[in-house]
Formats: C-alpha cells, sequence, structure tokens
C-alpha cells in the first residue's frame, strides 16, 4: 500500500512540474532562455531577483584585483559601476553607455573619460589623436576612469617617450561591441568630420562568445530596439524579452562547431580589412590587437578565485586560426598568450581585466603603436 502511494505520488508530482513546464513555456518565451527547461529558467531568474548581486564577493574580488585601494574605495567603484552600466539609443551605433557622472566612472556621448587624456611634449609640432576601440574590456567594466587600458597607454607612453610626440587619446570602447559594431562606429566617425591620426582595435572574445549576434552582424540590444521601434509599441512584450539578449550567445541553425569557427574567423578578418580600407583611403593608420581571455592558454585558470572557469570550444579553435594568421594580416598583434605564465590577478571579475592586466596589455600596446609614431619624426 505504501509504495503505491509512493508511485501514485511521484506520477502527480511529474505530471504537475510537466503541466507547469507547459505553462511557463508558454508565457516565458522559452525559445529565448538559456535554460532547456523554463522550470529551471524562471527559478533562476526568482532566484536572482532575491538574492541581488553577491556585493560580498564582488567587493573580495576587487579587493584581490585591487589590492593598492582600501575596501572603501572598492565599494565606490562598484557602485559607480552598477549605477554607469547601462544603455540607451544611439543613432549609427544602436546603442551605447548612458551618460554618467561620477568619481570613479565617467561617460559622455561615446567616450569612456581617460586619466591622463593626453601627454605634451613641448618640442613636439603636432598631435596625434588616437582613438580606442573595443568592447567592455577597452571601456574598462569594473574600474576606475585611471585604470582603463586607454589612461595606461597615456602614462606608459610618456615614460617610453618622453621626448616623443604629443598624444591625445579617446576611448570608445563600450561593453559587449564586436568588431563590426567597432567598423560601424569608426566609419560614422571619420565620415562626420572625426578622423582619428591613428585608430587601435582590442577584440576577440566578443566576436565568439556571441556567435548569432556576429554572424547576423546585430547588435547586442537589436531585440528590445526591434521593439521599441514598432509604431505600436507592446510593452507586455517588451518586458518579456528581457532577456532575449541571450540568443545572441546560441549557434546560428545549421552551423557545426568547425563551420562556425571557420565562418566567425573569417567575419572578423573582413571587418579588419574594411577598417583598413577606410584607413588607406583617409591617410590614417590603424592597429589591431586581439585579448587574452580566460577561455584560451590560461594554465593557472583554475587555481585563479576570480575568473570564469566555463570551456568555450569556439573561441578556442577560433583563437587557434587567428594566432596562426595575425602576422600575415599587417598591424595586428597576437595577444591571445599573454596569460600562459600569470600567476596574479588579471581578472577583476569573470572575464573583465583588472587594473594590473589594463597595465600589460597598454605595454603592449604602446611598444608597437608608440614606435609607429616616432617613426615619422
Amino acid at each position: 500500500m505504501q509504495k503505491k502511494r509512493l508511485v501514485r505520488l511521484l506520477i502527480q508530482t511529474f505530471i504537475f512540474i510537466l503541466l507547469l513546464e507547459l505553462f511557463l513555456r508558454i508565457i516565458f518565451y522559452q525559445r529565448v532562455g538559456r535554460e532547456k527547461l523554463a522550470v529551471f529558467e524562471i527559478a533562476k531568474n526568482i532566484k536572482r531577483k532575491i538574492a541581488g548581486p553577491d556585493l560580498e564577493r564582488i567587493y573580495h574580488n576587487f579587493l584581490l584585483a585591487r589590492p593598492d585601494s582600501g575596501n572603501q574605495v572598492n565599494k565606490l567603484i562598484a557602485k559607480e559601476a552598477f549605477a554607469s552600466n547601462h544603455f540607451e539609443y544611439s543613432p549609427w551605433t544602436e546603442y551605447k553607455n548612458i551618460d554618467f557622472s561620477g568619481k570613479y566612472i565617467n561617460t559622455k556621448g561615446l567616450v569612456r573619460k581617460t586619466v591622463p587624456d593626453t601627454f605634451i611634449n613641448p618640442d613636439s609640432e603636432a598631435i596625434q589623436t588616437i582613438y580606442f576601440f573595443g568592447g567592455s574590456t577597452m571601456y574598462g567594466i569594473n574600474i576606475a576612469d585611471r585604470e582603463t587600458i586607454a589612461s595606461a597607454f597615456v602614462n606608459l607612453y610618456k615614460e617610453q617617450f618622453p621626448a616623443g610626440v604629443s598624444i591625445k587619446v579617446v576611448n570608445y570602447g563600450v561593453s559587449a561591441y564586436h568588431s563590426y559594431n567597432e567598423l560601424i562606429l569608426l566609419s560614422h566617425l571619420v565620415y562626420s568630420g572625426q578622423k582619428p591620426g591613428i585608430a587601435i582595435m582590442l577584440d576577440g572574445l566578443n566576436d565568439f562568445l556571441m556567435p548569432y549576434a556576429v554572424q547576423k552582424r546585430l547588435p547586442y540590444y537589436y531585440y528590445r530596439l526591434k521593439q521599441a521601434s514598432k509604431d505600436r509599441i507592446n510593452f507586455k512584450e517588451l518586458e518579456r524579452i528581457n532577456d532575449s539578449t541571450a540568443t545572441l550567445f546560441n549557434y546560428p541553425d545549421g552551423y557545426s562547431e568547425e563551420t562556425l569557427t571557420d565562418t566567425l574567423s573569417k567575419i572578423y578578418l573582413s571587418n579588419i580589412d574594411q577598417v583598413k580600407k577606410i584607413a588607406a583611403v583617409n591617410n590614417f593608420d590603424a592597429f589591431f590587437f586581439i585579448q587574452p581571455n580566460p577561455f584560451y592558454n590560461y594554465p593557472n585558470k583554475k587555481n585563479d578565485p576570480i575568473c570564469d572557469k566555463q570551456q568555450f570550444p569556439l573561441v578556442e579553435n577560433a583563437y587557434r586560426i587567428l594566432e596562426k594568421k595575425s602576422d600575415s594580416i599587417g598591424n595586428c598583434l597576437f595577444l591571445g598568450n599573454m596569460l600562459v605564465n600569470e600567476r596574479g590577478y588579471p581578472f577583476i571579475d569573470r572575464f573583465h581585466y583588472s587594473p594590473s592586466m589594463c597595465l600589460k596589455i597598454a605595454k603592449e600596446l604602446v611598444k608597437v603603436v608608440g614606435a609607429k609614431i616616432n617613426s615619422r619624426r
């Protein structure tokens, strides 16, 4: 009798879960969820809303990655990072960071503040304007204005070329931009009369972490922008697709791992080629740096308490292709092996760089770009 009750209870539980799953698939738009089952997806969302961000862990990671700053400073930077990490519509580029004014983080228009943003040599007759393009790692998620790659570049350039050409740096990094976003942004700047002397692009992660977005050449906020642009906005529908950007990380239908790797690599190289053509026609130099990330050639990843521990074969396979081809591309430097001997804290969160890693990357950029700028004197 007891076994029959148990079996009946299990059957009833199974039927309940099945009905709940079917119900949630109707109202929850499971096709845009990350989980296979809508039950799991809604459970995760509820858990996130109840728990909120794990602030203690975030502050702990900040202290590890930024040991020269106390807990109070790290909390203030984290507070500003959360408050500023929002986006708004921007013509031509589709979206940008919101304007934000804080003690540590400042953005206005398409520009993240760089501190310092200039080096002036009184003996230099001209000033070279350098535009920095990239995604969230170039923008500088969870780090202060003075800690970004662009800021580190200015300080290091001043040290290495004290008698060099004067420079002015502008950081056009925007979270979730991939190389096609940057191509469009650069085109807009150039053909609206804001041509740089040099363009620097740091890419690689977003171009292979977001396969669907890159293959379709879609911006990160495509779905919400598409809904908002309708003549009649269905606000309930807009609310339901809050997590639809997750689909941009999916594999496009009909692509094997090998085919998709090859396709995305060709798209990235094509975007580089288009930037080169714009640079050649408009008489400025463009440099391309393939960024380090925790998913490629990072032996110490398992011991790193901060970075993402997942594996992304698409990233690994694409990077192997780019590592072989980078030398023949021209003005392209593969930085994907920078983590081989890393034993410190190169990341401040899952895959965004710590201030110390920004400094190391900036050193590589200065070696190449600084030498090029001053070779013309």
